[in-house]
């Protein structure tokens, strides 16, 4: 019922609905990826439609498609999203039997999914190299990512805002834990994380009060 009147009350998201049940089943049955490419065609199937359920309720234009620059920030912020997220979660990923960083990197800097699973200290100095890389991949993603709150109505830019900055402290988590994220995750600073939820609260609330 509550999908039901969501849709009825903003008609655009029975599409982004849809987008986002079709690529459900690429998240059940995932496994782990053998390339890049792989991981790619992930964020496009999965991980940018489950985003732009809540995204496309502060888009400018709501139906706008993949080349609209809102929607493209959003595939940007995703992709760094998705890959810190594999990165942080990378120890108990690996005790489940999959891992999201792509294999054929695994191979390139002499890892095996095993070593990963079997926390092996003897992978630490590799892990660290590639945890610095996928790091770098998710910060590039960055830039186009920040473009997004100039692009919404004001009300909205302090939740973009915070989610960015959320997003760069975990990634300063990831790059503190590099090689030591095989025996446990990557948590950041919880007072950093209050401190950007407040003042970004502080920003809103002033931004209303302005508008009254």
């Amino acid at each position: 019922m509550a999908l039901r009147d969501t849709t009825l009350r903003h008609p655009y998201l029975a599409a982004r609905v849809r987008a986002f049940l079709d690529g459900a089943t690429v998240e059940a049955q995932w496994t782990g990826f053998a390339t890049e490419a792989d991981f790619q065609a992930y964020v496009d199937s999965y991980a940018l439609p489950a985003l732009m359920l809540t995204a496309s309720l502060l888009a400018p234009d709501p139906d706008a498609g993949p080349d609209d620059p809102y929607v493209r920030g959003c595939r940007a912020l995703i992709e760094g999203l998705q890959r810190t997220d594999f990165l942080a979660d990378l120890a108990e990923d690996a005790a489940d039997g999959r891992i999201g960083i792509p294999e054929d990197e695994l191979v390139r800097h002499g890892l095996k999914f095993e070593d990963l699973r079997g926390r092996s200290e003897a992978a630490v100095p590799a892990l660290e190299r590639l945890v610095h890389e996928q790091a770098d991949l998710a910060e590039a993603t960055l830039p186009e990512g920040r473009t997004l709150p100039a692009l919404v109505a004001a009300e909205h830019r302090p939740f973009l805002d915070a989610l960015i900055a959320v997003q760069e402290l975990r990634l300063r988590a990831v790059r503190r834990e590099g090689g030591r994220l095989i025996r446990r995750g990557a948590n950041p600073s919880v007072l950093g994380g209050l401190g950007i939820l407040a003042r970004q609260y502080r920003r809103a609330r002033a931004a209303r009060r302005r508008t009254r």
